[in-house]
């Protein structure tokens, strides 16, 4: 099952989607591409979507609260990440880059 939540930030709303294992998508509701984002989670997960919140995207919501009111760095929720091989190591090599840091590609 895929549980999922609608998160209102300061930066707009935006839908959490969560397995057991982990957060596999944060999409801004008014994304152009955001039905095609949650048809594309739900099939390549192959499992539907529940409008219904679990630990995982409560734990998301008050992480990101803390850190849009500047209490929070480094969050600690986990990922489900979905992609190819070469997405998923673009992905884990961002989650290396320290918070307020810039890096290019050089």
């Amino acid at each position: 099952m895929i549980y999922s939540k609608t998160i209102e930030s300061p930066i707009g709303s935006m839908l959490a989607c969560s397995t057991d294992e982990g957060i596999c998508l944060l999409e801004f509701v008014d994304s152009p591409n955001f039905e095609i984002a949650i048809s594309n989670i739900s099939k390549d997960i192959n499992d539907s979507i529940v409008s219904q919140s679990c630990d995982i995207i409560d734990d998301l919501a008050n992480q990101l609260a803390a850190y849009f009111e500047r209490r929070l760095e480094t969050f600690n929720v986990p990922l489900y990440l979905v992609g190819t091989a070469f997405q998923k190591k673009v992905w884990s090599s961002l989650l290396n880059i320290d918070f307020g840091k810039t890096i290019t590609y050089k």
